[in-house]
């Protein structure tokens, strides 16, 4: 997109999507940083065959699993336990 930053309305409009994009920005570090959390934490398991598991814990069950799971991971993270 190309802005002209010679109108008031053409630099409103670039302050917006850059807001906007330090905000999406921010989001996808927190999700590398919980992949990265997983991905060193993560322990192999031969239950119910070969692979890697992560249990969510109980808590949290009117959450939808992946907002458990993000949920869990950073509770990890802080060293908190959940």
């Amino acid at each position: 997109m190309i802005y002209n930053l010679d109108t008031h309305e053409g630099r409103e409009a670039f302050t917006d999507r850059l807001i906007a994009a330090e905000a999406e920005n921010a989001e996808l570090r927190k999700d590398a940083e919980r992949y990265r959390h997983m991905r060193k934490s993560a322990r192999f398991q031969d239950r119910n065959g070969p692979g890697l598991y992560w249990y969510l814990p109980r808590l949290d069950h009117d959450l939808p699993s992946g907002v458990r799971l993000d949920n869990a991971i950073d509770a990890a993270m802080k060293g908190v336990k959940s």
